[in-house]
């Protein structure tokens, strides 16, 4: 049997999570509020017991807050979904945070096309 470092561990089990949340989402919350969110990221602490998943929400009907909550409302149903899925010994507490790393890339881009322009 071969070990894997730690980290290592947490970083696969980090990514099959974001891939499983993302099915989730898709194909199984049914709430409105939730709208066109994308998960960006997530980081999962080294024992398993929290995970901060970071989303975008494309423009439209809903707004970053109303996202989050309708999120927050589904988290346990989540949880609950990973917990068939992954059949890991624990299931983190899951927070959803909006990622403003889209803003700040446009930000720098629109920053990088004025200095362009003539």
């Amino acid at each position: 049997m071969k070990l894997v470092p730690e980290s290592q561990r947490v970083s696969r089990v980090g990514e099959a999570m974001k891939a499983e949340i993302a099915d989730i989402l898709n194909k199984k919350v049914k709430d409105p509020r939730i709208g066109f969110a994308t998960i960006t990221g997530i980081t999962v602490t080294r024992d398993f017991r929290h995970a901060w998943v970071r989303i975008t929400v494309l423009e439209g009907k809903t707004t970053e807050q109303e996202t989050l909550l309708g999120l927050e409302r589904a988290s346990g149903f989540i949880r609950s979904e990973l917990g068939r899925r992954l059949r890991l010994r624990r299931i983190p507490d899951l927070t959803f945070q909006c990622d403003s790393q889209m803003e700040k890339t446009q930000q720098v881009l629109a920053l990088l096309e004025t200095l362009n322009s003539p």
